[in-house]
């Protein structure tokens, strides 16, 4: 069993969207609200990596928020914020859990510790990344990625030869790198997965816990979002 955490990605432009995908409405929530409670229904604590001055929905004070440090550098910079923000949380992790914390149901088969679960001291051992863009992610998506991590430095979803790497478990070790990739020019997540020892997930698997595929949707133009939000 590993310590994983929470890395929601939204300092995006949203060009092909017309505006922030962080506030668009979403049932009773915004985007970024719905995706962040449904990330921290898997595993805490959770990061947000937003843009230098980038206006949040509100978000839960047990939420941490980022930012970028590099400007057009896409979601691998996100992504290295987001990390080196978790690599300096282990260094003062030494705290006792709360007794009011939750944890993770014991019968689960692909069952994730979280830092509710763990003793003080422990760092955490890997994160699950995705998009502020996927609304309809689901907690046991990411339980069964950070389940099938085993010894690789990613898990990653594979569709055909297609790889949703802003879908998937990356470990903390991965930010070096990343640094590199970043010091390269490079700004694709795909190229990281290149990079890693990548364990690849084809999506059929998958579907055990998420028979359509929901989790991969993201919403990246007008016509997308209004088709999601009118789906019965």
């Amino acid at each position: 069993m590993i310590r994983v955490a929470g890395i929601v990605l939204c300092g995006g432009q949203s060009r092909r969207m017309g505006r922030p995908k962080a506030w668009l409405p979403f049932q009773a929530e915004t985007m970024l609200q719905r995706v962040v409670r449904q990330v921290s229904e898997a595993v805490q604590p959770v990061w947000v990596v937003a843009a230098v001055g980038q206006v949040l929905p509100e978000l839960p004070d047990t939420v941490r928020v980022v930012r970028d440090q590099r400007e057009q550098a896409g979601p691998l910079e996100g992504l290295r914020a987001g990390l080196a923000a978790v690599a300096t949380y282990n260094l003062g992790t030494n705290r006792p859990r709360r007794i009011d914390e939750p944890r993770v149901d014991p019968g689960d088969e692909h069952r994730v510790e979280t830092i509710a679960e763990r003793p003080s001291g422990l760092p955490i051992e890997a994160v699950f990344a995705t998009g502020c863009d996927t609304p309809l992610l689901r907690p046991e998506w990411i339980r069964f990625l950070a389940g099938e991590l085993g010894t690789q430095e990613a898990a990653v979803p594979l569709d055909g030869g297609h790889f949703h790497p802003l879908s998937a478990v990356y470990r903390i070790e991965s930010l070096a790198r990343i640094e590199t990739l970043l010091a390269q020019g490079e700004s694709r997540l795909t190229a990281l997965c290149a990079q890693l020892r990548t364990r690849a997930i084809p999506v059929d698997r998958l579907r055990l816990v998420d028979p359509q595929l929901e989790s991969l949707i993201n919403v990246n133009c007008p016509e997308e979002y209004i088709e999601l939000r009118n789906r019965p």
